[in-house]
């Protein structure tokens, strides 16, 4: 029997238990509820718990430091038994392998309550009050001394026109006065005439 035989049949071994027990599980999606991962690593015994326990939550370990923390708590084992324990958690969501032989032990994540946003209550648009109505300027008052003022300019200009109007009367009355006389002389020259002609006469 060669070496390598060997080696398959001892990993087969180490494997088996715990991939039997695994198996319902391998179908289902990577678990991340608390409740999936307890009941999963509950299922794990054996060399393949031990594995488990020494894959770290925190970060990534490389699968030589996971042998070597294996072989500081006293679990010797096999290159191939470990890289095959954790090939299968990590197909059923235990483990997760990061980069190429490089695995971090999965932690439960808990479920985030879905936060119920209110809506904001409707504010219907209110039309825009009226400006209020200006009222037009009031014309400022004319105070009382104005007003005076421009009654005795109106009182002034009717007391002239009145003084120019009797002047006009006076004057009229001066070119009748003038024109009555001019007649009672030609009357008395006629007068004297008609006397003249009839002392001829007789």
């Amino acid at each position: 029997m060669s070496d390598a035989t060997a080696q398959q049949k001892i990993r087969g071994a180490y494997g088996r238990g715990y991939h039997d027990a695994m198996k319902a599980m391998e179908k289902q999606d990577h678990m991340t509820t608390p409740a999936k991962i307890a009941k999963a690593e509950q299922a794990v015994n054996g060399i393949a718990l031990k594995v488990l326990e020494a894959t770290p939550m925190q970060e990534a370990w490389t699968l030589a430091r996971i042998l070597g923390e294996l072989k500081r708590t006293g679990c010797n084992i096999s290159t191939d038994v470990a890289l095959g324990c954790l090939s299968t958690m990590a197909r059923t969501g235990l483990v997760k392998e990061v980069e190429p032989r490089t695995f971090q032990r999965v932690t439960a994540k808990p479920r985030t309550p879905l936060a119920v946003v209110e809506s904001a209550p409707e504010v219907k648009a209110q039309a825009p009050a009226p400006a209020p109505a200006v009222a037009p300027p009031r014309p400022k008052e004319r105070d009382t001394l104005t007003k005076l003022a421009d009654l005795s300019a109106g009182v002034r200009a009717m007391a002239q026109q009145f003084t120019d109007l009797a002047v006009a009367i006076d004057d009229v009355a001066l070119e009748v006065e003038d024109r009555i006389a001019g007649h009672a002389e030609d009357s008395q020259k006629l007068n004297q005439l008609r006397a003249l002609l009839k002392g001829i006469g007789a």
